[in-house]
């Protein structure tokens, strides 16, 4: 259910004291001359100030807190409430409030929206925040793309991509990483620059939401946003061209059968060295619950570390700090998961780091943070497991791969939107 409010701002309850200009024809028509030293004092939030935003939440927080909703200590814009009626959970993004539960819950929280506020109630999902929503009818199965995104590229770089240059099957070509260009006369005219800016910013928010297998390419592409040059905006040009033949893929939500409890796996990985002007390494890794991407990363290092052995530890601590935030959302939803969280690395040396205390002259230079890691192991709420390098999803998110790999590892994170709507002889999902 999402639960759109109107005018959201004008419910907010002001805190200081703000004055304003009277505004234009309203003394006229009061039939009172104007007068300079007369100003209006709000009592009310109104659409402009600073502060509106954040006193409508508050006063959508405690109104809900009043129909017994806690509120998240993970998320500020998460509440739930589990009582008679059954589980009920609101996600709010300002004046567009989701709503999950069960269904006495839903009618209930719908009838005291309606009541408080003024309201418009739509029970069908198909957009929320930009993001398109195809659910299959045995609803086992769903896509969720961003087509308006993707119409905007068309829109602004269609005619950029059709320059000769070949359709290639990954998203960034093969082994390629950035290199920052030294000589800022090399760099490309000033308009050019803003419109590599442009497409790499589009094609960040992509990655956010629908296209984590186009993660690592857009992150290369994000190194040189201070001075890109015309190998940069080849790459770009390919990027840009993979995503726009591939339009229809999004991301793949398939939940796996529900047994006795909920799981959280999560892929971890490293590519040492990989950044050529500084030697920072890329981590990247991949959360899933109940088998459905929720969570995935590419990014560099802060620091230079000295050996794959430590790159691995690194991303493994950094991976472990955003299962620790996940379980806390879920916990704020009254969601018990099941212990230990199988967390899967493809470096031996990292994997030993994890379960031993020594200190040698290779590890004893890491930094404390990372071996925090140590603890969640001890208290059984992470196991570790080796997994294979060409086995590990996780590898999209810190190289350009080969296309077998890219697409192997592509197949677990998205899929097309026709792939939903797909059904056998039985009216079932094909596998």
């Amino acid at each position: 259910m999402i639960v759109d409010v109107e005018t959201a701002f004008l419910y907010g309850n002001l805190e200081e004291e703000i004055y304003m200009n009277i505004p234009q024809g309203f003394l006229e028509v009061e039939g009172t001359e104007e007068n300079p030293n007369i100003c209006c004092r709000l009592l009310k939030s109104i659409y402009g100030l600073v502060q509106a935003a954040r006193q409508w939440w508050k006063r959508c927080v405690d109104q809900l807190k009043k129909w017994g909703f806690e509120l998240s200590k993970a998320d500020p814009c998460l509440l739930c409430r589990k009582d008679e009626k059954g589980t009920c959970i609101v996600i709010m993004y300002v004046d567009d409030i989701l709503v999950v539960g069960d269904r006495l819950a839903l009618e209930d929280l719908k009838k005291k929206f309606m009541k408080a506020f003024s309201v418009k109630v739509e029970y069908t999902l198909k957009d929320y925040l930009g993001c398109e929503l195809v659910m299959h009818k045995n609803k086992k199965m769903a896509w969720l793309g961003q087509p308006s995104i993707i119409q905007s590229l068309k829109t602004k770089f269609g005619e950029f991509v059709k320059k000769k240059m070949r359709l290639g099957k990954t998203p960034g070509t093969p082994g390629y990483t950035t290199v920052r260009t030294e000589n800022k006369e090399d760099c490309v005219p000033p308009q050019e620059q803003t419109f590599y800016r442009s497409g790499v910013g589009t094609l960040l928010y992509l990655t956010k939401h629908s296209r984590p297998d186009i993660c690592n390419a857009t992150r290369e592409l994000s190194k040189a946003m201070d001075g890109a040059n015309t190998t940069h905006m080849k790459e770009l040009q390919r990027v840009i061209k993979f995503v726009l033949a591939t339009s229809e893929y999004g991301l793949k939500i398939q939940p796996r059968a529900m047994q006795n409890s909920w799981n959280l796996a999560a892929y971890s990985d490293a590519d040492f060295a990989a950044d050529k002007d500084t030697r920072i390494s890329v981590y990247g890794y991949v959360v899933y619950f109940m088998g459905v991407p929720i969570a995935w990363k590419s990014k560099g290092m802060k620091s230079v570390v000295l050996s794959t052995t430590e790159a691995e530890y690194v991303a493994v601590s950094e991976v472990v700090k955003e299962i620790r935030f996940v379980m806390n959302v879920l916990e704020s939803m009254k969601i018990e998961l099941k212990l230990p969280i199988t967390l899967y690395v493809d470096n031996i040396g990292a994997i030993w780091l994890t379960g031993n205390q020594s200190t040698s002259e290779r590890t004893k230079h890491i930094d404390v943070r990372a071996h925090y890691v140590r603890e969640y192991i001890e208290d059984d709420i992470i196991k570790i497991v080796f997994v294979k390098s060409e086995d590990n999803i996780a590898d999209i998110e810190t190289k350009n791969l080969p296309t077998k790999l890219q697409e192997k590892h592509a197949q677990k994170l998205i899929c097309m939107k026709e792939e939903v709507m797909k059904e056998n002889e039985n009216g079932e999902l094909e596998d």
